[in-house]
């Protein structure tokens, strides 16, 4: 039940993000925040055996893109940030 809630949510603010992309756009990431958050949580900690595995200028590329993403889609990547560390607050 609350995955289909979670579907329909996602579905709408996903058209409405064509009209508001911030709102739509916060909504998204709020709900791939949750659904993911485990996922982001996990690859945040491996960020620094990936630093020094795959060298410095991977790594700028890889800063470089996620700094492109929020500024390019800012409520996005602010519904990420809250879905993600939102769950894992609430969580425990």
């Amino acid at each position: 039940m609350g995955d289909t809630i979670a579907y329909i949510i996602l579905a709408i603010s996903l058209f409405y993000t064509f009209f508001e992309p911030f709102i739509g756009g916060l909504i998204v990431g709020f709900i791939s925040g949750i659904y993911f958050s485990s996922h982001i949580l996990l690859r945040g900690q491996q960020f620094r055996e990936f630093l020094i595995t795959d060298g410095i200028f991977k790594s700028f590329v890889f800063i470089a893109t996620l700094a492109a993403f929020l500024i390019s889609a800012p409520g996005m990547a602010l519904g990420l940030l809250l879905g993600t560390f939102g769950r894992h607050l609430f969580k425990k």
